[in-house]
């Protein structure tokens, strides 16, 4: 025994050991009775503070981001984008848009409803001339809806024309 230093021997025999080793200083913390947020912790501090740090930040911009969604939907529909018309909310881009073309809608529908009674009471003596006429009938209500149509097409041109000359800078785009 001189000048051999005894090694410790091989220290085996501890009974079988089959959980596998994932690096941490505590596997499980229920022997010890250690809250999980706490063995998460031991078993690997820095993975717990990225996630942590990332955790936080990530839910400030989510945060930021649905913000910011509610402000974009909230300018252009509004507060109550269902409302047809609007209530006294929040009016947004399509809301003004859509109150526009109803007031002129309004007023389209009376114009368009007179249009029409003037339409019809030329038409009602037009198609019993042609309903006298025998076999030329179909002929003459062709070239009577011909003429109605082109009539139509040609006041419309006119009203679009005469609409973008109101608009500053429209007559250009005629």
């Amino acid at each position: 025994m001189t000048g051999e230093l005894d090694s410790g021997g091989s220290g085996g025999g501890g009974g079988d050991d089959d959980t596998p080793d994932d690096g941490g200083l505590i596997d499980d913390g229920t022997d010890l009775g250690l809250p999980d947020v706490l063995v998460s912790f031991a078993n690997n501090p820095r993975r717990f503070i990225v996630g942590a740090v990332l955790t936080t930040i990530l839910e400030g911009i989510f945060g930021i981001m649905s913000e910011i969604l509610r402000i974009v939907q909230l300018f252009f529909v509004g507060s109550n984008p269902t409302a047809s018309p609007p209530n006294e909310e929040v009016w947004g881009i399509a809301d003004i848009i859509a109150g526009i073309f109803r007031a002129v809608g309004g007023a389209g529908v009376e114009g368009g409803a007179m249009i029409i009674r003037a339409v019809q009471s030329l038409n009602d003596p037009l198609y019993e001339l042609a309903g006298v006429a025998g076999p030329a009938a179909p002929f003459l209500v062709a070239v009577i809806v011909s003429i109605e149509v082109v009539a139509v097409l040609l006041v419309l041109e006119y009203s679009v024309r005469l609409l973008l000359d109101v608009i500053p800078g429209g007559g250009g785009l005629v």
